[in-house]
């Protein structure tokens, strides 16, 4: 199926006026005055919910283009709700390894009290305990960022590749 020419493009146009609109909406639920353009920002909503339902597979039976665009909102709206749930657990992943901290800090500060040997305690188990935790944030940052590449990124580009098998000892 081509997907070149305006009319295949009006369905994406049509999911942009309708996130765009849907954005502004939501500065407003956070406090952003947008009165002066509030009552004209049903327009574009309405308008890019039309191109999505109706040119989202340009050619067929309306019927069916109804039901394709109602299953491009769906994934639209699972797609942000996962994006958004992904951003959420790099953001959870930061607070406990701060909190891990705090709590290596807490128990190494318990540690001074011991006599003679606290000092000597305390110093090794910081070096440990923060070492530990820096390790486990560089895996984060190593293995987050490819799970986005290779799960986020391929699929929301549509990525679809011929493959060809990686052999770098043979001969070509």
């Amino acid at each position: 199926m081509s997907q070149a020419g305006f009319i295949n493009g009006l369905s994406s146009i049509g999911a942009l006026l309708f996130v765009g609109t849907l954005s502004v909406l939501g500065a407003q639920q956070l406090g952003t005055d947008i009165s002066a353009i509030q009552a004209y920002l049903k327009y574009p909503m309405w308008a890019g919910l039309a191109l999505i339902l109706l040119f989202n597979q340009p050619g067929k039976n309306p019927i069916i283009n109804i039901l394709g665009g109602l299953w491009v909102l769906y994934n639209m709206i699972t797609g942000f709700f996962g994006d958004i749930l992904s951003y959420i657990r790099l953001f959870a992943l930061g607070v406990s390894s701060a909190i891990l901290g705090f709590v290596i800090n807490s128990i190494g500060s318990q540690m001074l009290g011991i006599p003679i040997a606290g000092p000597v305690i305390f110093v090794l188990f910081m070096i440990f305990g923060h070492a530990l935790n820096l390790a486990l944030g560089g895996l984060s940052g190593f293995v987050h960022p490819l799970r986005l590449t290779f799960v986020e990124f391929f699929k929301n580009a549509e990525f679809e590749g011929p493959g060809m098998e990686y052999k770098p000892l043979s001969k070509s």
